[in-house]
Formats: C-alpha cells, sequence, structure tokens
C-alpha cells in the first residue's frame, strides 16, 4: 500500500496529484492507497476517484481528565 500521510492543502491540488502517485504505486507493486486526512476529502471529489472510508480513528486529549 503506498499512503498520503495527513494528506492537507488544496483539494484540487491533492486531487490532480492522486493520479500520479497512483501510477507510482503501482509501478512499485502496491495493491491499495490510502489518505489520512480530513473527512472532507471522502465527501469531495476523492470519492469521485475511487476512494471510500475504511477506518475511522479515535483520539483523546490527554490534558483533561475524565469525568
Amino acid at each position: 500500500s503506498v499512503n498520503g500521510w495527513l494528506a492537507a492543502g488544496s483539494l484540487q491540488e491533492l486531487s490532480d496529484m492522486a493520479p500520479f502517485v497512483e501510477d507510482y504505486a503501482r509501478k512499485i507493486g502496491a495493491k491499495t492507497a490510502t489518505i489520512n486526512g480530513r473527512r472532507g476529502w471522502e465527501r469531495s471529489m476523492m470519492r469521485d476517484r475511487g476512494y471510500r472510508v475504511k477506518n475511522v480513528v479515535l483520539v483523546k486529549d490527554l490534558e483533561a481528565q475524565d469525568g
């Protein structure tokens, strides 16, 4: 798998870059591509490129005290 970790910035730039990254990933034998970023990536044009939500990451602020 090839992973776009913490994808951020311009949605259009990410979408434009995706075909090149996907082609490179295929050339090195990757079977999947993943993107870690905002939920909004999935709701926008990345869904049209064939990406889907696979899992959810839960986060806890450790500075907060449990009730």
